[in-house]
């Protein structure tokens, strides 16, 4: 039992640095790769396009999305960093419960109830 504690522990520390660096790396990502890039070389013109004839203009279709499909509260683009952390939330609340479960269980007095296989001797 303990050996499953340990590792849950670790899978939680190792998702909640995925995470953290996630969120972290995702709003600067664009930025610091730009100013990474070396200056490209001015590209070829290119040829004139001829004239395009003008769209038709698009219907309203605000109406039809919710605001948060809409973006207004940032979308949909969380990317993998979103749900890293609600994975981490998750784990760390699993974590919790099964401690507390654990002190209520050494509180009561069952610590010492014999269901699982190994024999104690004191």
């Amino acid at each position: 039992m303990r050996n499953r504690t340990r590792a849950l522990g670790i899978a939680m520390i190792v998702i909640g640095v995925i995470a953290l660096f996630g969120q972290l790396g995702s709003n600067h990502w664009d930025r610091s790769e730009r100013r990474a890039m070396p200056e490209m070389p001015a590209m070829p013109a290119m040829p004139e396009m001829p004239e395009m004839p003008e769209m038709p203009a698009m219907p309203d279709i605000d109406h039809q999305f919710s605001r948060f499909e809409r973006g207004e509260f940032g979308g949909y683009d969380h990317g993998g960093a979103w749900i890293g952390g609600q994975i981490f939330k998750l784990l760390a609340v699993l974590l919790l419960v099964g401690l507390f479960i654990k002190a209520r269980r050494r509180s009561n007095g069952y610590a010492d109830d014999h269901s699982h296989a190994t024999i104690h001797r004191f």
